[in-house]
């Protein structure tokens, strides 16, 4: 519905359980929702309510580098697709 944090870890919670798993690896885009801080790979700060969903389920979070379209997922391309 929004990117507010209730939302964002509902949303998690949900598509773990539909897919009936966890990733092992999430790739956010540096959201305020999910990064507070990120300033290069040493130096990030993911929020700690995400941080703390993540490490219930057992995942890691590696978000996408500033400026580095590359590290996206793939999913962003297709929803460029979509919407035009």
């Amino acid at each position: 519905m929004d990117e507010k944090q209730p939302s964002w870890i509902t949303a998690h919670v949900h598509m773990y359980e539909h897919f009936g798993g966890v990733a092992k690896i999430l790739v956010p885009d540096n959201c305020r929702t999910a990064v507070d801080h990120n300033k290069g790979w040493k130096d990030q700060r993911i929020n700690a309510d995400y941080q703390e969903m993540a490490e219930y389920y057992g995942t890691a979070i590696i978000p996408a580098r500033v400026r580095t379209p590359k590290d996206k997922p793939n999913a962003e391309g297709s929803v460029g697709n979509i919407s035009t």
